[in-house]
Protein backbone atom coordinates (compact mmCIF):
# COMPACT_ATOMS: atom_id res chain seq x y z
CA UNK A 1 0.00 0.00 0.00
CA UNK A 2 1.25 3.29 -1.02
CA UNK A 3 0.33 5.68 2.17
CA UNK A 4 -0.26 2.77 4.85
CA UNK A 5 -2.71 3.07 7.00
CA UNK A 6 -3.70 3.04 11.12
CA UNK A 7 -5.25 0.89 13.23
CA UNK A 8 -8.77 0.56 12.95
CA UNK A 9 -9.16 2.56 9.46
CA UNK A 10 -10.80 -0.36 7.88
CA UNK A 11 -12.33 -4.15 8.82
CA UNK A 12 -9.85 -5.87 8.83
CA UNK A 13 -7.35 -3.32 9.79
CA UNK A 14 -5.89 -4.73 13.02
CA UNK A 15 -2.50 -2.70 13.30
CA UNK A 16 -0.96 -0.08 11.82
CA UNK A 17 1.18 -0.20 8.32
CA UNK A 18 3.66 2.00 7.27
CA UNK A 19 2.72 2.56 3.18
CA UNK A 20 5.74 2.34 0.76
CA UNK A 21 6.29 5.75 1.06
CA UNK A 22 7.49 6.10 4.19
CA UNK A 23 9.62 2.61 3.93
CA UNK A 24 11.26 4.30 0.68
CA UNK A 25 12.16 7.37 3.31
CA UNK A 26 15.78 8.67 2.09
CA UNK A 27 15.66 6.16 -0.94
CA UNK A 28 14.18 6.01 -4.56
CA UNK A 29 10.50 3.80 -5.28
CA UNK A 30 9.35 2.83 -8.44
CA UNK A 31 6.07 2.42 -8.97
CA UNK A 32 5.25 0.19 -12.15
CA UNK A 33 1.67 0.93 -14.17
CA UNK A 34 0.91 3.97 -12.57
CA UNK A 35 -1.75 4.76 -14.41
CA UNK A 36 -3.73 2.06 -12.55
CA UNK A 37 -3.62 4.80 -9.32
CA UNK A 38 -7.54 6.20 -8.80
CA UNK A 39 -7.84 10.29 -9.23
CA UNK A 40 -8.12 10.38 -5.61
CA UNK A 41 -4.79 8.77 -5.58
CA UNK A 42 -2.97 10.62 -7.71
CA UNK A 43 -4.11 13.87 -6.32
CA UNK A 44 -2.39 12.36 -3.07
CA UNK A 45 0.61 11.29 -4.42
CA UNK A 46 1.03 14.92 -6.45
CA UNK A 47 0.19 16.63 -2.89
CA UNK A 48 3.10 14.86 -1.30
CA UNK A 49 5.59 15.88 -4.33
CA UNK A 50 4.10 19.11 -3.98
CA UNK A 51 5.39 19.39 -0.14
CA UNK A 52 6.95 15.97 0.90
CA UNK A 53 3.91 15.25 3.37
CA UNK A 54 0.70 12.48 3.13
CA UNK A 55 -0.95 11.04 5.43
CA UNK A 56 -2.21 7.50 6.34
CA UNK A 57 -5.50 5.95 5.50
CA UNK A 58 -7.32 6.80 8.40
CA UNK A 59 -5.87 9.70 9.75
CA UNK A 60 -6.22 13.17 8.56
CA UNK A 61 -4.59 15.00 11.51
CA UNK A 62 -1.50 13.86 11.75
CA UNK A 63 0.73 14.06 8.34
CA UNK A 64 4.34 12.04 7.81
CA UNK A 65 7.38 13.60 5.95
CA UNK A 66 9.11 11.05 3.67
CA UNK A 67 12.31 11.95 1.49
CA UNK A 68 11.71 9.92 -1.57
CA UNK A 69 12.49 10.21 -5.15
CA UNK A 70 9.86 8.58 -7.28
CA UNK A 71 9.95 6.75 -10.80
CA UNK A 72 7.06 6.07 -12.43
CA UNK A 73 6.39 3.36 -15.12
CA UNK A 74 3.12 3.28 -17.37
CA UNK A 75 2.35 1.10 -20.64
CA UNK A 76 -0.35 3.66 -21.57
CA UNK A 77 -0.27 7.51 -23.07
CA UNK A 78 0.01 8.89 -20.03
CA UNK A 79 -1.99 12.25 -21.27
CA UNK A 80 -4.99 9.67 -21.68
CA UNK A 81 -4.40 8.28 -18.14
CA UNK A 82 -3.02 10.59 -15.76
CA UNK A 83 -4.20 14.09 -14.46
CA UNK A 84 -2.81 17.06 -15.76
CA UNK A 85 -2.15 18.46 -12.50
CA UNK A 86 0.05 14.90 -11.93
CA UNK A 87 1.36 14.80 -15.25
CA UNK A 88 2.65 18.51 -14.41
CA UNK A 89 4.52 17.97 -11.50
CA UNK A 90 6.71 15.20 -13.15
CA UNK A 91 9.90 17.35 -14.74
CA UNK A 92 11.17 14.24 -16.71
CA UNK A 93 9.66 12.25 -18.91
CA UNK A 94 11.26 9.35 -21.13
CA UNK A 95 9.86 7.44 -23.78
CA UNK A 96 10.88 3.99 -24.69
CA UNK A 97 10.20 2.98 -28.22
CA UNK A 98 7.68 -0.09 -28.92
CA UNK A 99 9.56 -3.20 -29.52
CA UNK A 100 8.94 -3.37 -33.59
CA UNK A 101 10.18 0.56 -33.45
CA UNK A 102 13.57 -0.16 -32.13
CA UNK A 103 16.55 -1.30 -34.80
CA UNK A 104 17.04 -4.78 -36.00
CA UNK A 105 19.83 -4.68 -34.43
CA UNK A 106 18.48 -3.89 -30.59
CA UNK A 107 15.92 -6.12 -30.86
CA UNK A 108 18.44 -9.19 -32.30
CA UNK A 109 20.58 -8.03 -28.76
CA UNK A 110 17.28 -8.51 -26.59
CA UNK A 111 16.79 -11.37 -28.86
CA UNK A 112 20.18 -12.76 -27.50
CA UNK A 113 19.74 -11.59 -24.20
CA UNK A 114 16.74 -12.91 -22.95
CA UNK A 115 17.60 -16.73 -24.57
CA UNK A 116 20.81 -16.45 -22.61
CA UNK A 117 19.09 -16.18 -19.35
CA UNK A 118 17.05 -18.98 -20.48
CA UNK A 119 20.37 -20.70 -21.05
CA UNK A 120 21.58 -19.95 -18.17
CA UNK A 121 18.44 -21.05 -15.77
CA UNK A 122 17.92 -24.63 -17.51
CA UNK A 123 21.74 -25.17 -18.19
CA UNK A 124 21.53 -26.13 -21.59
CA UNK A 125 22.59 -25.21 -25.28
CA UNK A 126 19.50 -23.33 -27.15
CA UNK A 127 19.86 -23.39 -30.79
CA UNK A 128 17.64 -21.00 -32.36
CA UNK A 129 17.18 -21.21 -36.18
CA UNK A 130 16.57 -18.74 -38.76
CA UNK A 131 13.18 -19.18 -38.94
CA UNK A 132 12.50 -19.15 -35.24
CA UNK A 133 15.04 -15.90 -35.11
CA UNK A 134 13.09 -14.15 -37.75
CA UNK A 135 9.79 -14.83 -36.45
CA UNK A 136 10.93 -13.79 -32.63
CA UNK A 137 12.44 -10.18 -33.61
CA UNK A 138 9.15 -9.44 -36.20
CA UNK A 139 6.06 -10.53 -33.91
CA UNK A 140 5.33 -7.88 -31.15
CA UNK A 141 1.80 -6.72 -31.69
CA UNK A 142 2.33 -5.72 -27.97
CA UNK A 143 5.29 -3.71 -28.24
CA UNK A 144 7.02 -4.72 -25.18
CA UNK A 145 9.89 -6.65 -24.06
CA UNK A 146 8.23 -8.33 -21.26
CA UNK A 147 5.73 -10.07 -24.42
CA UNK A 148 8.92 -11.12 -26.06
CA UNK A 149 10.02 -12.60 -23.04
CA UNK A 150 6.75 -14.48 -22.72
CA UNK A 151 7.02 -15.67 -26.09
CA UNK A 152 10.63 -17.27 -25.49
CA UNK A 153 10.01 -18.43 -21.66
CA UNK A 154 6.80 -20.48 -23.11
CA UNK A 155 8.87 -22.13 -26.41
CA UNK A 156 11.72 -22.97 -23.84
CA UNK A 157 9.54 -25.24 -21.68
CA UNK A 158 7.81 -26.56 -24.82
CA UNK A 159 10.91 -27.59 -26.26
CA UNK A 160 12.73 -28.55 -22.55
CA UNK A 161 9.66 -31.05 -22.17
CA UNK A 162 9.96 -32.67 -25.54
CA UNK A 163 13.97 -32.89 -25.62
CA UNK A 164 14.16 -34.03 -21.85
CA UNK A 165 17.88 -35.31 -21.08
CA UNK A 166 19.52 -33.64 -23.76
CA UNK A 167 21.95 -31.21 -23.44
CA UNK A 168 21.21 -28.93 -26.19
CA UNK A 169 17.46 -27.77 -26.72
CA UNK A 170 16.91 -26.50 -30.20
CA UNK A 171 13.47 -24.14 -30.50
CA UNK A 172 11.02 -24.60 -33.17
CA UNK A 173 8.31 -23.26 -34.68
CA UNK A 174 6.20 -25.49 -33.30
CA UNK A 175 7.35 -24.45 -29.77
CA UNK A 176 6.38 -20.38 -30.87
CA UNK A 177 3.09 -19.75 -29.90
CA UNK A 178 2.47 -16.72 -32.49
CA UNK A 179 -1.09 -16.61 -34.69
CA UNK A 180 -0.17 -14.86 -37.25
CA UNK A 181 3.85 -15.12 -38.81
CA UNK A 182 5.15 -12.32 -40.78
CA UNK A 183 7.72 -12.65 -43.60
CA UNK A 184 10.52 -14.80 -43.32
CA UNK A 185 13.86 -12.15 -43.42
CA UNK A 186 17.01 -14.52 -42.69
CA UNK A 187 18.49 -12.80 -39.49
CA UNK A 188 20.91 -15.69 -38.94
CA UNK A 189 20.71 -18.44 -36.52
CA UNK A 190 21.50 -18.57 -32.87
CA UNK A 191 23.77 -21.06 -30.34
CA UNK A 192 23.65 -19.77 -27.04
CA UNK A 193 25.34 -21.31 -24.42
CA UNK A 194 24.46 -20.62 -20.89
CA UNK A 195 27.88 -20.82 -19.21
CA UNK A 196 29.33 -19.40 -22.78
CA UNK A 197 29.11 -16.02 -24.98
CA UNK A 198 26.92 -16.60 -27.30
CA UNK A 199 28.13 -17.94 -31.00
CA UNK A 200 26.27 -16.14 -34.16
CA UNK A 201 25.38 -18.49 -37.13
CA UNK A 202 26.65 -21.56 -35.52
CA UNK A 203 25.10 -24.41 -37.48
CA UNK A 204 23.96 -28.00 -35.69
Amino acid sequence: MLFGYVKGAYTGADSSHNGLLLQANGGYLFLDEVHRLSSENQEKLFSFIDNGLFYQIGDNSHPIKSNVRLIMATTERPTDTLLTTFLRRIPIHVTIPDFLKRSIDERLTLLRYIIHQEAVKLNKKIYVNNQVVSALVQTNNRGNIGYLKNLIQIACSIAYKKQYGLDQIDLSMDSLLIDKLPNFEDYGDLLIDGQAAFIFNEKK
